[in-house]
């Protein structure tokens, strides 16, 4: 279940990286149409990890609505005041700081850690319901994505794995800025080739994970089951060697680097281009808000100040 219990602390934390620089979701598919349907990609993603039966998938349904309801209330106002502020500095990136680029990786941070929180009930009851072939099932699929892993980002040729990387970074920007200039693209091929090597830690976190997820599984008839998946889908840090710490937040510092030098390059068309895609973006938001006429899934709607506090 990738939404459950993949917690995937690297794509995490690139997705931050990027959120900083040119848009809160810049690592991310995330429209209005694809919020709305969140329920059935959240299936759909959970479907590729382990086959439930018909009574788990109610009761997955059941707890991943309420999570989204709690998302929609209390989160996406959140994503949607950040949209509009960093909109607001899109015509002068100088306001936008490395300090502040650095607070709102923080803070994106914290939004996947209180989702995650709030999915971990989805694990509690799920969990135990699971027989020994679907465990099975489910770390099989672990296994082929730590092996897709291993053989991409570990294993392939440097040039390659160079490729990539630069495409990822890529990728993004240019849905968000247009067009790369020249100069952008000589600072990320620049920035990517200074870059130390991340992945071999990445890949023995994973299997670290993997083998915690297992040992998790083996006790989920037990009363501690509850208590050690939440930890495990919540603090997946927490298994981080000393080396892989320094890696890892070595890594972050330098993708705030990244942004650092790009923002200042930003010329006026690419300034107004992701100016648009951060106010459509928060528009398409605000569209689904509770209270929102159009909203697929209405509740009454609380005051912002009440949202929040």
């Amino acid at each position: 279940m990738k939404l459950i219990w993949n917690i995937d602390r690297r794509s995490l934390a690139r997705r931050a990286a990027a959120v900083c620089g040119l848009a809160l979701l810049a690592g991310c598919s995330l429209t209005r149409f694809g919020y709305e349907r969140l329920d059935w990609v959240a299936r759909w993603q959970a479907g590729r990890y382990v086959s439930l039966t018909q009574q788990q998938e109610t009761v997955f349904d059941d707890r991943f609505a309420e999570f989204w309801d709690w998302h929609r209330r209390e989160e996406l106002p959140l994503w949607i005041d950040e949209l509009r502020t960093l909109a607001a500095q899109a015509d002068d990136t100088r306001r936008v700081t490395r300090q502040k680029l650095a607070q709102m990786s923080e803070r994106y941070g914290r939004s996947m850690q209180r989702m995650a929180q709030r999915l971990a009930p989805v694990a509690c009851e799920v969990g135990p319901q699971l027989s020994d072939e679907q465990t099975e099932e489910l770390l099989d699929a672990v296994d082929e994505r730590i092996d897709e892993f291993r053989r991409e980002r570990v294993e392939a040729a440097p040039e390659d794995r160079r490729k990539a990387a630069i495409d990822a970074i890529e990728k993004p920007l240019r849905r968000w800025l247009g067009r790369i200039t020249d100069e952008q693209q000589a600072i990320i091929r620049d920035w990517q080739d200074r870059r130390p090597a991340v992945s071999p830690a990445w890949l023995a976190y994973r299997k670290a994970w993997r083998s915690e997820l297992a040992a998790t599984l083996k006790t989920r008839s037990a009363p501690d089951f509850c208590a050690r998946a939440t930890r495990l889908i919540t603090d997946g840090s927490v298994l981080w060697t000393e080396d892989q710490r320094a890696i890892f937040t070595a890594d972050r510092e330098h993708w705030l680097d990244l942004f650092d030098a790009l923002l200042p390059t930003l010329g006026e068309d690419q300034q107004r281009h992701v100016r648009r895609r951060l106010l459509g973006l928060a528009q398409d938001f605000e569209a689904v808000l509770p209270g929102h006429a159009t909203a697929g899934r209405a509740q009454p709607a609380e005051p912002a100040a009440a949202q929040r506090s």
